[in-house]
């Protein structure tokens, strides 16, 4: 189990990368239009004996696309929604933390170098 869930956290984090791509790469503006994209990714993801994730898109701090993906309860059957499933993140939250740094640093907003 715990192989599976490192192999889970893996590719979720792979998939979160191709959305903010996704989104970062749109010419036309409109959210709405990736969503065949961000279903695509999701695809593996969503069926009611896998492992789920709730994904949401802000764009210019306006909530554009909400859907969730999977099941949040395996042992019962109960889907993931954006609005009402709770995920338990525990440690699991540290490798989003550090891929906000990394992109932080990429933009030029703040530096991993030590002051002098």
């Amino acid at each position: 189990m715990k192989r599976f869930a490192l192999r889970f956290a893996a590719l979720f984090s792979f998939a979160l990368l191709l959305v903010f791509t996704a989104c970062d790469s749109s010419r036309s503006g409109e959210v709405g239009a990736l969503e065949p994209e961000i279903d695509s990714i999701f695809r593996a993801f969503n069926g009611p004996d896998l492992p789920g994730a709730a994904v949401a898109v802000w764009k210019d701090g306006q909530l554009a696309f909400s859907k969730g993906y999977g099941s949040a309860n395996l042992e019962y059957d109960i889907p993931v929604t954006p609005d009402e499933t709770i995920f338990h993140v525990a440690s699991v939250s540290k490798q989003f933390t550090v891929f906000a740094i990394m992109l932080l640093e990429a933009e030029g907003k703040l530096s991993l170098e030590p002051l002098r």
